[in-house]
């Protein structure tokens, strides 16, 4: 039996769908979904996808699409 670990390293290069919500007060506007491969990411692409100014990218939520 070998010592090594039998997991992977996990790679994020699969790319996975990300709702975009805007906090506006106690309620969220979506703005929409963007396609990326982490969070960070989907973050990037939303703020030049939407055209968001610096206000509106403090208060983004970015959470990973369930199918």
């Amino acid at each position: 039996m070998s010592l090594r670990s039998r997991t992977k390293a996990k790679t994020s290069t699969r790319v996975r769908s990300w709702g975009v919500s805007l906090i506006r007060g106690s309620r969220a506007q979506v703005l929409g979904f963007v396609e990326a491969s982490d969070a960070k990411a989907a973050e990037a692409a939303a703020i030049q996808s939407f055209k968001l100014d610096d206000w509106q990218r403090k208060r983004l939520l970015v959470r990973e699409r369930l199918s």
